[in-house]
């Protein structure tokens, strides 16, 4: 979601011509809600965060959205 409806407007129009979309946000913002919704959870390919909240987990993944924590990628990558 967004608080502004010209962004969330641009947003909407650039992730339907993106073949892939990366959600980058930090686990504070779940279950928040802005004024403009410009994407629905199976419109995100990708959701990186710093962790994901188990409901939020479960949620991205049963929308078909790859969620990758960021502290475990970097731990994957030594």
């Amino acid at each position: 979601t967004n608080s502004n409806l010209v962004e969330a407007q641009q947003k909407a129009a650039i992730m339907r011509r993106a073949r892939r979309s990366v959600l980058i946000a930090d686990h504070s913002k779940w279950g928040l809600s802005g004024f403009v919704t410009f994407a629905g959870l199976g419109e995100v390919s990708v959701w990186v965060t710093d962790q994901a909240p188990p409901d939020a987990q479960r949620r991205f993944s049963e929308a078909g959205v790859q969620v990758l924590e960021a502290r475990t990628a970097l731990a994957a990558l030594g």
